[in-house]
């Protein structure tokens, strides 16, 4: 590829978003703009080129999210700020702008490894970057709100790359006052960080279980957003040691006596498979208590009580196989006292419940 083109691709898209601008500001619809955007797919060498305004926004809900609540609308991953819903995105882009983005396209998908695909990809984003910054005398004749923004989005990236991206064009003042939620949750974890190691491990527990029960929190839609998972949020709760498995333990005593299995007609079935999603959890509670290994007596008599209760309740039941994967933890922790189970696969019931103490 030519040395030239990003350089080429910088002067002729200044002169697309100054024809944009310029539209716009001649058209009756520039009042309130509360954003002006560049929306980029860098690996295919899109560009859309979005203005937001106040009236453009209530047409979009109105038309086309009438039901949307407060939470679905503001914020980074609002449909505010989401370019391919402003109400003003079909501006045109030149011949010469077009063949650029085709090229530096082309070159990324002929490119040997991914890491210069990705090198390509970068530099096309952070010459976006460089034209907004550029057109910064240009946008002051939008008829701007005090909040505007202008920055540039990617396509399908993470929320770490998008917030590194817009925070390029918007000062961290601005920033904090159009996305409050982010640094919100920034702080709040950050006081998460100072807590004593085992009131840590007992937040990200319940945190990772309201991920993975759906339990609509603010905390889990911060996640979701930021692309936690519950098995990388339970990993890293393992990095904590023996300290984790007293909170990792009452997240099962919760989790463990609710309802397992999904019947096979329903809807549940078809969105979760076989187990809930609480039994998923229970499970995968297990397996980091597995992981960490280092189990006192307390909580080894906590988990024999909850097999216990699991057993007497679900007795001549298919209950799910919650209780002999706890059987199973006991042998493992304690192979002198708890013999290997016995399990029956097809009723998910132990053979031999007398050699853990049950009746």
């Amino acid at each position: 590829m030519r040395r030239s083109v990003y350089r080429e691709l910088t002067t002729s898209l200044l002169a697309d978003c100054r024809a944009a601008v310029s539209e716009f500001v001649a058209s009756h619809h520039n009042r309130d703009v509360f954003a002006f955007v560049l929306d980029c797919d860098p690996f295919h060498g899109a560009v859309t080129i979005g203005i937001n305004t106040k009236d453009g926004l209530a047409r979009v809900l109105r038309d086309k999210h009438p039901k949307a609540k407060r939470a679905e609308i503001n914020g980074l991953h609002g449909i505010r700020f989401r370019c391919q819903e402003f109400a003003f995105n079909d501006f045109g882009l030149s011949e010469e702008s077009l063949q650029l983005l085709d090229e530096i396209a082309a070159t990324q998908h002929d490119a040997k490894t991914d890491r210069t695909a990705e090198r390509h990809a970068d530099m096309l984003l952070l010459t976006l970057a460089r034209v907004v910054l550029i057109l910064e005398t240009d946008l002051a004749a939008l008829d701007q709100t005090d909040d505007f923004v202008s920055f540039v989005t990617e396509e399908d990236a993470s929320e770490q790359s998008r917030i590194a991206l817009i925070r390029r064009t918007v000062s961290d003042d601005a920033f904090d006052r159009v996305f409050p939620e982010v640094r919100a949750f920034d702080e709040k974890l950050l006081a998460v960080s100072k807590l004593a190691p085992e009131e840590r491990a007992r937040y990200w527990i319940n945190a990772a279980r309201d991920l993975a029960c759906e339990n609509e929190t603010l905390d889990t839609k911060r996640f979701r957003e930021m692309g936690h998972t519950v098995d990388v949020m339970l990993d890293a709760i393992t990095e904590f040691g023996s300290v984790a498995v007293s909170p990792l333990i009452d997240a099962l005593e919760k989790t463990a006596v609710e309802p397992q299995l999904n019947g096979s007609k329903t809807k549940a079935f078809r969105q979760w498979g076989h187990t809930t999603p609480s039994a998923t959890f229970a499970m995968r509670s297990i397996e980091r208590i597995r992981a960490i290994r280092l189990v006192d007596e307390d909580n080894i008599a906590r988990l024999q009580q909850l097999l216990r209760k699991l057993h007497r309740r679900d007795k001549g039941k298919k209950a799910g196989p919650i209780a002999a994967d706890i059987a199973l933890t006991l042998h493992e922790m304690r192979p002198h006292v708890f013999p290997e189970p016995k399990v029956d696969e097809s009723a998910m019931s132990l053979l031999n419940p007398g050699d853990f103490g049950l009746k």
